[in-house]
């Protein structure tokens, strides 16, 4: 995986959805929403173990755009300092089968929203 994460949902059938917002750790996290700060995985909050193969919190952002909301303003870029050339992201789930989206966008360079999933 390369260049710049933004909001990911991760839609678990038997147990709803799971909506992880890859943000800046100074950004209220929006609700209804996990935050993600860069922190290797790990416990967190809700019940959920997930995060990165290693520590990449001086890599998150908030772009402060007026025109748009903490889920498109905020994103983390992956290995921005060269410590983590393997970057990953993963999360503990059940063995079954689930749908992904992973939506990114980024108000400064004016690209519309786009999806993976």
């Amino acid at each position: 995986m390369s260049g710049k994460v933004g909001r990911g949902e991760i839609v678990v059938f038997a147990a709803g959805n799971i909506n992880v917002n890859f943000q800046d750790a100074g950004t209220q996290t929006p609700s209804g929403w996990q935050k993600d700060i860069g922190l290797a995985y790990g416990d967190r909050a809700g019940g959920y173990a997930y995060g990165w193969s290693c520590d990449i919190t001086r890599s998150g952002r908030n772009r402060h755009s007026r025109s748009h909301g903490a889920l498109d303003n905020t994103f983390i870029i992956l290995d921005r300092y060269s410590e983590c050339a393997d970057t990953k992201w993963e999360i503990a789930l059940a063995n079954g089968a689930y749908d992904v989206t992973i939506t990114y966008f980024d108000p400064s360079f004016g690209h519309a929203a786009s999806s993976i999933g």
